[in-house]
């Protein structure tokens, strides 16, 4: 018995060694791509008079490179996550409770209060604001602010309990709403609190991703336009009238980001019914640097109303105004504009100028706050364009 036991060691060892040796010399490859953020690394050229670094050349290709080397982390990467709660990548992804994600550690740092915010970044942002609404009021327009609270922010219960939430300041949000008043001639629009009162019935953040669902969207578009209106009892678009379907399952961008895509959601696919009031046009046409910004067909969306009595809107947004929230909003405004700058958020004088909108609207998740006053000095550059930004820090 003992001698059939250490037949099957030897038969699976040296399996070990030929399967990945076979599939090299096969040119197969495996199903799962390089999981590290680099590039890995390449063969070296043998150099017969340089042969110094050849060897830790090599050593490095051969360990990047290793057949299903990358199935082995992916594997591990699941096993680490899904059983113990530990995160292949902890400094951008953090596993919390009942197999929830959230950003790493530093957005906790951020949005809940972990450390002291410098007054120096604050009273920089109030000035920035006026700034932009002086600007504004001199092309005859609005200048407004909305800020989505970060998913942390609206479920911490489900954070690790062996990292501490111990808030012990106020946030910069915060900051900036207590400090701003009197100083701040910005209308500013802070969504945690009208959020929260819907967290009992509805779960508004779903459980792998970073931004909120469709029904968080929509009762946030409640609350904006409705702001936006000065009218907390303006009619909006009845969530029956909403199509609304449930897709099985996803992979999300915590987990995408965690190269595990095992790590699936259940979402809520919502479309809006045909409105022939509405139609999209994108003209003119911004310039978006390819190089730059991954995503330039989001870059620039342009809605049209029939009723040309309605105010025209100008909306810097991200990834939060989504495809629901746009349309929603297009159907206010007789003409809607949504430029997503690469998470700069700058005033974007020269798009102002084209637009001519009644409101300008920045429309920006939490935690991107600080692009408030990181791009301050570079709301003239046309389409943007690659630029190395100085880290500015908070603390």
């Amino acid at each position: 018995m003992k001698r059939i036991g250490s037949l099957i060691y030897i038969v699976i060892f040296c399996l070990v060694l030929v399967i990945p040796a076979g599939m090299w010399l096969c040119g197969v490859k495996e199903p799962y791509p390089f999981f590290d953020n680099r590039r890995p690394a390449t063969i070296p050229e043998f150099d017969i008079s340089h042969l110094d670094p050849y060897p830790q050349k090599m050593e490095a290709f051969i360990n990047d490179n290793f057949p299903l080397r990358n199935t082995a982390i992916h594997w591990l990467n699941i096993t680490h996550a899904l059983q113990f709660a530990i995160s292949p990548k902890p400094e951008m992804i953090t596993v919390g409770t009942d197999r929830w994600l959230y950003e790493g550690e530093d957005d906790a740092n951020f949005v809940l209060g972990m450390k002291p915010i410098a007054d120096s970044m604050i009273n920089l942002m109030i000035e920035e604001l006026n700034s932009r609404q002086e600007y504004c009021k001199s092309v005859g327009a609005e200048f407004r602010l909305v800020i989505i609270p970060n998913k942390l922010t609206m479920y911490p219960e489900h954070w690790p309990t062996h990292f501490q939430l111990a808030k012990k300041y106020p946030t910069p949000a915060e900051l900036l709403l207590s400090r701003g008043a009197g100083k701040c001639s910005v209308p500013i629009l802070y969504l945690r609190d009208s959020l929260k009162q819907h967290k009992a019935s509805y779960q508004l953040y779903p459980s792998t991703d970073s931004h909120w669902n469709y029904i968080g969207t929509y009762f946030g578009y409640g609350y904006i336009i409705r702001w936006l209106k000065n009218d907390p009892s303006f009619p909006i678009t009845p969530f029956s009238d909403i199509t609304a379907s449930i897709d099985t399952v996803r992979s999300s961008d915590l987990s995408y980001i965690m190269g595990i895509n095992e790590w699936q959601d259940t979402i809520y696919t919502c479309k809006l019914p045909p409105n022939a009031a509405v139609k999209q046009i994108n003209e003119p046409a911004y310039p978006c640097d390819t190089l730059c910004f991954p995503y330039c067909w989001e870059y620039h969306q342009t809605f049209v109303n029939s009723d040309t009595t309605l105010p025209r809107i100008m909306i810097m947004r991200d990834s939060f105004t989504g495809e629901l929230m746009r349309g929603l909003l297009a159907q206010n405004f007789s003409r809607s504009t949504f430029i997503w700058d690469y998470w700069q958020h700058k005033l974007n004088k020269e798009i102002i100028s084209s637009e001519k909108p009644d409101i300008v609207l920045c429309i920006l998740n939490e935690r991107f706050l600080m692009n408030l006053v990181k791009y301050r000095q570079r709301d003239e550059v046309p389409g943007s364009s690659c630029m190395k930004s100085t880290w500015i820090r908070w603390w």
